[in-house]
């Protein structure tokens, strides 16, 4: 294959980390790769020289935090810009083929009438919400009948869209080693509003927690996440690396997708929703079978094809 290239969904850094564990893969096969996506996960592709061009991007949740009545002007005005410059991005490059987690971007591909390859981790019985459950189905049944491969990528078993190809969860490599010394990380995120409370609970415990005054931006978070005795999260890609990487993990579920989650992995040893009671939880919470790198069984299927 003579190269890829890579959309990720702009709303969270951690879509930007599960889609360059499968470009770190590719690019050790000897797979050109070309990636895109811009929000919160640019800067991870700036470490890594990869980043040439930045698409709108689009943050609904956080528009309509800061007005509502605001927010309604942009719900079709902000994915036809994305999709614009998605599209202008694939004719510029001109990879041929493309992987993306962004409906959008499958959106792109389609109309550029390119191969395409699916990455996902929700299925109608993933979120909490029975509407979105059944929008997700409508997404992935149109889906599935245009990409070459649907990759569902889960750390739990089964609730696979219909053809999908279910693998295991998506981890970057880690960067060089650390000096660490820590028992538990905590990597909050933007939709959270446990923050402060958490933090308090934390006291007393040795934690380093991602994004605090004392926190250097990383090339990628593994190292820590193997190293920490607990991970305390609520965004799924830290649960996936997590997964790969054998450390038990506390979740603090903020959406809908996320609760979801939470309520399939509660039957997974090492995996614990917080209760209010931190203490408890981290001593309860067991330790998690050790998952196989789905990022490599995608890298491997790509270079093949």
């Amino acid at each position: 294959m003579a190269e890829v290239g890579i959309i990720y969904h702009c709303e969270g850094a951690g879509h930007a980390m599960r889609m360059l564990a499968i470009a770190e893969r590719l690019d050790d096969k000897g797979v050109d790769i070309e990636m895109t996506g811009g929000g919160p996960g640019e800067r991870f592709l700036e470490m890594r020289d990869l980043s040439d061009y930045t698409p709108t991007v689009t943050n609904m949740r956080g528009r309509f935090e800061k007005n509502k009545f605001k927010a309604l002007f942009y719900i079709f005005s902000d994915p036809l810009d994305r999709l614009r410059d998605l599209r202008h991005w694939i004719r510029e490059e001109n990879p041929d083929v493309l992987v993306t987690d962004d409906v959008l971007g499958l959106i792109a591909a389609f109309l550029e009438d390119k191969k395409f390859y699916t990455v996902t981790h929700v299925s109608r019985d993933v979120p909490e919400s029975t509407l979105e459950g059944w929008m997700t189905w409508a997404v992935n049944k149109l889906v599935s009948r245009k990409n070459e491969e649907m990759f569902y990528c889960t750390i739990w078993d089964g609730l696979k869209p219909e053809g999908a190809k279910q693998v295991g969860p998506l981890a970057p490599k880690g960067s060089e080693r650390q000096d660490l010394d820590f028992d538990i990380l905590f990597v909050p995120t933007k939709a959270s509003e446990m923050e402060e409370e958490i933090t308090e609970e934390l006291e007393g415990y040795d934690v380093k927690m991602v994004g605090s005054e004392d926190w250097e931006t990383q090339r990628s978070l593994q190292p820590f996440i193997s190293e920490a005795d607990v991970v305390i999260c609520a965004g799924y890609s830290t649960m996936m690396e997590a997964a790969v990487a054998g450390t038990s993990c506390i979740m603090i579920p903020q959406t809908s997708e996320q609760n979801g989650i939470a309520d399939i992995l509660s039957d997974y040893e090492g995996f614990k929703t917080y209760s209010g009671d931190l203490e408890k939880d981290i001593s309860s919470v067991g330790e998690p079978q050790q998952r196989p790198n789905g990022a490599e069984t995608i890298a491997s299927f790509l270079a093949e094809e």
